[in-house]
């Protein structure tokens, strides 16, 4: 009889902690269609500020100018040129304008933490 009453408690233990950690999990989600928020390379289009932020929607308010001018920051993957730049888009139509302001190149690589320091 003392085992069961026991294994009862043990039972309700673990369903209320199940519980508990649902609550917080599904509370702690964003709403549906809100960006999630997330440290990324950023590069502002009207300063040319280059850093690594928090944000989720694109553009975001640039930490450097106050603008809302900051967006994922992409490499350029020609070998002599490397510029790290703002890729740039029309937040409607989602289509990203990727090629390099400086040589032209369409390719391009993530940006490293290194490349935000220099």
């Amino acid at each position: 009889m003392e085992s069961r009453k026991g294994m009862i408690a043990a039972a309700t233990a673990v369903i209320l902690a199940c519980a508990a950690w649902l609550f917080y999990f599904y509370g702690s989600q964003p709403e549906p269609g809100d960006a999630i928020v997330a440290l990324k390379p950023g590069a502002c289009s009207l300063c040319g500020a280059k850093y690594a932020a928090e944000f989720g929607g694109e553009p975001a308010k640039c930490e450097r100018c106050g603008q809302l001018g900051l967006w994922y920051a992409l490499k350029c993957a020609n070998p002599e040129c490397r510029t790290v730049y703002p890729r740039v888009h029309d937040v409607n139509i989602m289509q990203a304008d990727v090629a390099c302001p400086k040589c032209g190149e369409t390719k391009f690589r993530e940006v490293q933490p290194d490349d935000l320091l220099q």
